[in-house]
């Protein structure tokens, strides 16, 4: 693709003038590059941005426009929806003390994500922050891969932790790079041409490779395979996926309780030390969930649900926490009601990308489903980490939106 001169010529030294001369900005700017980069310091950093982002951004909104951010009804009607649903949760969640902890801190992140967001719809003045993030998610790119090769050096260096250790904590970054890759593709469509756009792609995906996290590979593959797919028959695999995810959140732990795949999968292993465990581990939690259909066992549930009765021929350990698998998790700790909001919202989500046109809908389609297909084979719903990645991402993409200068 042939970037036309007038978009990209000087843009990007343009937006850094525009950036050092409105200090207005600089906070924004300071989000961006934080944003796929703090977490090769620190996940829980990565847990306290989005609050504290929230309460700048909605200071920086007020100067700007001497008003406050007023969200739009809807958004309003999902956040209350959602407050409203983890409260049922959590009044029958067995350990209440818990619950009602994590109720409170759902409220913060949901409505920090919430004003996030709202502060984003910003039009012309987020548009330098566009060079930012391109060279944040190149830099943390080239990170990964180091971290990668070198099994966790710099974790090693910075971290009172072993070898193992450090080699796993350079898994979980590239878990958001995963998911923050897809605006800066639309950003690098425009302005730097296909190729440069395939580039950042390829180079995140080898630095996913490089190290141990599964999770991100397959969620980088999947993206990219409904990206190309999309570029093809766009309005087709736009309700493709949209179907696709519905069956999936609705049937998922009917599939696991009644269907054992250990035999299909092999020894090899890799199938032994990652995918028989997590087999082992959502037969037995769909078994739990067909147990109270259509109720489920209130938030945070599986923190106190036995696993003496399942099975343990690969799975290691004596409690599961959550089931890693975020689909589940829903289902576990919300019954029927949870997994028709979660199909709910995916239905909505998706039809709005489908709406969207050329290539914001298609990396915001890859986006959607390499979301889905992370959150269905690891990580706890609930972790700060991981819902302040999902809260920080359609910041992101409403950033890589804002029309170019013409």
């Amino acid at each position: 693709m042939k970037t036309p001169s007038s978009i990209s010529e000087g843009i990007w030294r343009e937006d850094l003038f525009a950036i050092v001369n409105s200090p207005r900005l600089w906070l924004y700017a300071a989000l961006m590059v934080l944003a796929p980069t703090i977490t090769f310091v620190s996940l829980r950093a990565l847990g306290s941005i989005v609050p504290a982002a929230c309460v700048v951004l909605i200071a920086l909104f007020f100067l700007q426009h001497r008003r406050l951010p007023v969200p739009s009804i809807g958004l309003v009607g999902i956040w209350f929806a959602f407050l409203a649903l983890v409260a049922s949760a959590a009044v029958v969640a067995v350990d209440s003390d818990y619950a009602w902890g994590r109720v409170g801190k759902l409220a913060m992140f949901s409505f920090s994500a919430l004003m996030i967001w709202t502060c984003a719809q910003q039009g012309k003045l987020l548009r330098p922050l566009k060079t930012v993030l391109v060279g944040a998610m190149g830099f943390a790119i080239m990170f990964g891969l180091m971290e990668g090769l070198t099994d966790g050096w710099f974790f090693l260096l910075t971290h009172e932790l072993t070898s193992a250790e450090a080699k796993l904590a350079a898994n979980r970054p590239l878990v958001v790079l995963a998911l923050m890759i897809w605006p800066v593709m639309l950003i690098l469509v425009s302005r730097a041409g296909g190729p440069v756009m395939a580039l950042f792609l390829l180079a995140t995906l080898v630095a996913s490779f490089t190290t141990d996290s599964q999770s991100s590979q397959l969620g980088l593959l999947a993206g990219s395979l409904v990206f190309v797919a999309a570029r093809v028959f766009p309005r087709a695999v736009g309700w493709g996926c949209l179907v696709v995810g519905i069956v999936a959140i609705l049937g998922m732990p009917f599939f696991f309780a009644l269907v054992d795949l250990r035999d299909a999968v092999g020894q090899s292993k890799l199938a032994v030390f990652t995918i028989l465990p997590r087999l082992e581990l959502w037969g037995f939690v769909g078994t739990k969930i067909i147990e109270v259909f259509p109720f489920g066992y209130g938030l945070e549930a599986g923190r106190s649900i036995s696993i003496a009765e399942m099975k343990q021929t690969y799975f290691i350990g004596d409690s599961m926490h959550h089931p890693h698998n975020g689909v589940l998790q829903i289902w576990l700790e919300f019954g029927l009601l949870g997994a028709i909001a979660a199909a709910l919202l995916w239905a909505a989500l998706l039809k709005r990308i489908i709406d969207l046109d050329g290539w914001s809908s298609t990396t915001s389609l890859a986006g959607a489903v390499c979301f889905l297909t992370i959150a269905s084979v690891s990580h706890g719903v609930w972790q700060s980490w991981w819902v302040s990645a999902l809260a920080l991402v359609p910041y992101l993409f409403a950033v890589a939106m804002v029309q170019e200068k013409q």
